[in-house]
């Protein structure tokens, strides 16, 4: 949460790093999707002006000064500017004075340990952490036997082509472990299906250390300096917004559920500051960038637009899937026999084949039951898929659309997650005219604009509409799996040049009317074991079975019941209140499938 007391002290020091954001407006009925335009792309290191060397050129002279209290406040004010002072230090490492010199050599590895403002990572680096992991590990050892953790870490990145800084104040590289503690090679800290990140991570946990990425490079350092760095702070420009205080303090409580825990977020009129992870930050210069009025609907980050019609076209494909296993390439399996175009993927985006998949058996995942015989579309069974796999070890099996438009299964591991954008449409156009921005108004237009396109999102991997889809001044923002967004966008640009909203889709549209419609029901004769199924054929409708959240109600039909209504003509949803009724239960229409729960 917001914490403007800490940032309060941090402005008076004079610390902040500040960065004017200038967004260019464009007409409303454009768009601004290529992927050149996402603004959080365009940072460069900051280079310091003519006048800012200068004072720099003072600073590291005034190193060699004899007052302690001189060279310690210069030293902060250098590190206090970043990587875009080192090309100063340059002048400096082979100074007269000693300390001048010493300093300026060993001011890189101060500035990756201590300077806590805005530090972008190498997107090599980053695509080289979110790797797959290496299966093949050897490990470094001392005289004694013992498995040195940090210089296997090195070994590692060294064979990655991945920088290493080392603080040695913080870590002790020489720290040993006993050989039994890591088994047999890859051994404990390599996973196939982690990342290379993550798995180094692993290594240096070991030895009671952390890493972080810091600009080119991973440091090595102590956990509680890395989660330090890992709140970088950032001041953005928002004064063409023209925000009163109020309404700063309102955009601010709206934009918030889009950051991580433990962002902390400052607004002001004229600027937001904002102290959190190189994805936060990025994560606000989008959000900032597409709040203007007017602006072009816009997706960001975006890959190449393929055909969207084409990946909607197969998500409607109705199928059928009678999945009972515990490993994924089975599921997988089952809707490909269908020859439905669904694949398994790792985390890194990998395609893995049946043999790769039986590599998964340490996902440990739990039986999958899931039977949708009714024709449900391929979308909603691929959401049905993800909700019931479920992994004892927190793995998570993940529907997605990845940005080739490839439908697909994702393994990830616990505390991971996949790849999202960020976009931003002009909603204008459902506030009654004169258009009037309040919480009120946008709250009026967000559930308008939900009610409408629910089901036609459905489909697709699923959006935090609570805390990821919201409506600030006649503005849509939102959060989540591209193709989601991008259809999202497409129905809103439709529903702004017709004026009419979407009809509900077609799958929401056939299960209201099987719901409505009359059957003839003769339920003589049947068994409790029968009757689900025959309401199924029935109906035309999937209907699944659930425990109740505590686990502690199951569904339970007595042999006396079972034959429900007297024989007549009945709309279809009365035998299922009748049902609900004699099981004591509830049931409801979710993600087009019935779902009957007990209480």
């Amino acid at each position: 949460m917001p914490n403007p007391s800490r940032f309060s002290q941090a402005v008076r020091r004079g610390c902040w790093l500040i960065l004017s954001l200038s967004v260019q407006l464009a007409p409303h009925c454009a768009e601004d999707n290529t992927p050149d335009s996402d603004p959080a792309l365009k940072f460069k290191a900051r280079e310091l002006s003519a006048d800012e060397t200068k004072m720099a050129r003072a600073w590291f002279k005034e190193l060699g000064s004899d007052a302690y209290d001189i060279r310690e406040r210069a030293l902060a004010k250098i590190i206090g500017q970043g990587p875009t002072v080192l090309p100063v230090a340059t002048e400096f490492v082979n100074d007269p004075d000693p300390e001048i010199a010493a300093t300026s050599r060993g001011l890189r590895a101060k500035i990756l340990v201590k300077y806590d403002g805005y530090l972008p990572s190498d997107p090599t680096l980053l695509a080289a952490l979110e790797k797959t992991a290496v299966n093949t590990v050897v490990w470094t050892k001392n005289a004694a036997g013992e498995v040195l953790p940090i210089k296997t870490l090195l070994d590692v990145c060294q064979k990655l082509g991945i920088k290493i800084e080392i603080d040695t104040a913080s870590v002790n590289s020489e720290i040993g472990l006993n050989e039994e503690l890591f088994g047999p090679q890859p051994g404990p800290a390599f996973n196939s299906l982690m990342s290379v990140g993550a798995s180094l991570n692993s290594l240096a946990t070991m030895a009671h250390a952390h890493i972080i990425p810091r600009g080119d490079c991973l440091l090595i350092t102590s956990e509680e300096i890395a989660k330090r760095l890992a709140a970088q702070r950032y001041t953005v420009d928002w004064s063409h917004l023209e925000l009163s205080r109020d309404e700063a303090a309102r955009v601010e409580k709206e934009l918030l559920p889009f950051f991580a825990a433990g962002t902390e977020i400052h607004t002001a009129p004229s600027a937001i500051i904002i102290a959190g992870t190189e994805t936060s930050i990025h994560q606000a210069v989008r959000l900032i960038a597409l709040l203007p009025g007017h602006s072009p609907d816009s997706i960001w980050p975006r890959t190449n637009r393929s055909d969207d019609a084409t990946v909607l076209s197969k998500l409607a494909e109705p199928c059928n899937v009678q999945i009972s296993s515990d490993n994924p390439w089975d599921a997988v399996g089952e809707f490909r026999k269908k020859n439905l175009d669904v694949v398994l993927k790792s985390a890194d985006g990998t395609t893995l084949s049946a043999k790769d998949a039986l590599r998964t058996v340490d996902l440990q995942l739990a039986t999958l039951n899931l039977n949708l015989n009714q024709g449900a579309p391929l979308g909603l069974a691929l959401r049905w898929f993800e909700r019931r796999a479920k992994s004892l070890l927190d793995y998570k099996l993940s529907y997605t659309i990845t940005p080739d438009r490839t439908i697909a299964i994702q393994i990830r591991p616990p505390h991971s997650s996949p790849p999202q954008s960020t976009c931003g449409a002009d909603v204008a156009f459902l506030y009654p005219a004169p258009a009037e921005y309040s919480e009120k108004s946008d709250a009026a237009a967000r559930k308008k604009l939900l009610d409408a396109l629910e089901s036609h999102l459905a489909l697709f991997p699923a959006l935090n509409t609570e805390a990821h889809v919201r409506v600030v001044r006649g503005r849509l923002l939102a959060y989540g799996n591209e193709a989601t967004l991008r259809r999202m966008l497409d129905l809103i640009a439709a529903w702004r040049s017709t004026s009419k909203p979407p009809e509900p889709a077609a799958w929401l549209t056939a299960l209201d009317s099987a719901l409505n419609t009359p059957v003839d029901w003769d339920g003589r004769g049947l068994t409790a074991g029968k009757v689900i199924g025959v309401l199924r054929k029935m109906g035309k409708v999937n209907i699944l079975l659930e425990d109740s959240a505590d686990a502690a109600a199951h569904f339970e039909l007595l042999p006396q019941d079972a034959e429900l209504l007297a024989p007549g003509r009945y709309p279809f949803k009365q035998l299922l209140d009748d049902l609900a009724s004699r099981t004591k239960a509830v049931w409801r229409s979710d993600l087009g499938v019935i779902v009957i729960t007990p209480k």
